[in-house]
């Protein structure tokens, strides 16, 4: 039975982690977006800059009817790819990712395709076409339907440019420098997908090894909270009793520690029930939230009715005060109590000892102390606070 609970806690826990992106992972995910958004407006801008310098070179001081229609489409053709890249790395690019990649697919495929009718190349070569759509359809094999559409556009594009411009649409490639620019850019859209599958298998790296310490350190805090109150646990109390009792020592402050206990919960239990207990039980704990304000005070559920409050750097006095506080926070709840011999509604006693550790005092001797003015308060009548050594209310 403890295994099985034990399971459902961790699964709980990772669907709990899961459901909250961790914000280092998201910062890392956003320095990534950026990273590459930097090096597409990089590698766009050198693209853009030969291309236009190629069709400057080849086309401008012609006069042949054939090579300024080339020049027009891949004049007008700049103008798309322009639109579209700056289109797909504006706002959209963060809630819509596959937009840019899509872009990024068909401009792929689209520039190699126009710059083939430089020097009196052909509109389309069926064989880079494949070739382009293998490449980034293996890369990105999740996207191979938008890559698709990608494809399909161009080849419409294509299709009306040549039925306007009446361009033919298969012939080899005779331009030997455009031939290595081209060789060229299939290298770098090459090198820049290795680029890319490394930097993505680094995330997924980097985001499994995150989850994984979050999901232990959660892991690590259920066992130093109680699951029903959500307070510290027994184990967490006597761990940081330790720690603060040896640092007040050095520091030579004062420590505090105050035991509460729930009057007469047994005949509550009795007369309402576990789990009006238990809920009883959350609202004491509510209640002593309340008076625990400071970060290094620690509220600890100790037993089934019975609560720890440890306040560093206080002394009596402010110990006195916090428990009159809580004290009060929980008689304010006013949860009826048929069988209460002190009030006809729930109250808790309390018990509060403070002292300046000394080298050779045990730390579990503030507690002892603590409970026997607690006991104390029981005795007589509970529904009251007793400090160590014991005073009068």
């Amino acid at each position: 039975m403890s295994e099985d609970l034990q399971s459902i806690e961790l699964a709980t826990a990772s669907l709990n982690l899961q459901a909250s992106p961790p914000s280092l992972v998201h910062r890392y995910q956003v320095w990534r977006r950026q990273w590459m958004v930097n090096r597409l407006r990089l590698g766009l801008g050198v693209i853009l800059g030969s291309f236009i310098v190629f069709v400057l070179l080849e086309n401008v001081a012609t006069s042949d009817p054939v090579a300024m229609r080339l020049f027009s489409l891949r004049l007008s053709t700049l103008v798309v790819l322009g639109a579209n890249w700056g289109l797909s790395l504006s706002v959209w690019r963060s809630r819509n990712p596959w937009i840019l990649w899509g872009v990024a697919s068909g401009s792929v495929t689209l520039l190699p395709q126009v710059l083939g009718t430089l020097g009196g190349q052909a509109v389309f070569d069926p064989q880079v076409w494949i070739l382009m759509f293998l490449l980034q359809g293996a890369c990105f094999p999740v996207l191979w339907w938008m890559h698709a559409i990608a494809q399909a556009l161009p080849l419409v594009y294509f299709a009306i440019a040549y039925w306007f411009l009446q361009l033919p649409l298969v012939e080899p490639y005779p331009h030997p420098i455009l031939e290595t620019y081209l060789n060229l850019v299939g290298l770098s859209v090459i090198c820049s997908v290795a680029v890319y599958g490394f930097e993505r298998s680094h995330l997924r790296e980097f985001t499994a090894q995150q989850k994984i310490a979050e999901l232990c350190e959660r892991l690590e805090s259920q066992t130093t909270i109680d699951p029903l109150t959500q307070l510290a646990n027994r184990r967490r109390f006597e761990e940081y009793l330790e720690q603060e009792w040896r640092r007040m020592g050095r520091e030579l402050q004062p420590l505090s520690l105050i035991v509460c206990q729930v009057d007469a919960f047994s005949y509550y239990l009795y007369t309402y029930g576990q789990e009006i207990g238990d809920e009883c039980l959350q609202q004491m704990a509510k209640a002593i939230q309340k008076g625990v304000q400071r970060p290094a005070d620690l509220a600890v559920r100790y037993t089934m009715d019975a609560f720890i409050i440890l306040l560093p750097n206080t002394d009596a006095s402010g110990a006195m005060r916090v428990a009159t506080k809580i004290r009060t926070a929980v008689n304010q709840l006013k949860i009826f109590h048929a069988n209460s011999p002190t009030r006809p509604y729930v109250t808790m006693s309390f018990g509060v000892s403070s002292a300046i550790p000394q080298r050779n005092s045990m730390p579990m001797s503030l507690a002892i102390d603590a409970e026997a003015a607690l006991h104390q308060a029981k005795l007589r009548g509970g529904d009251r606070i007793l400090q160590y050594p014991l005073n009068r209310d």
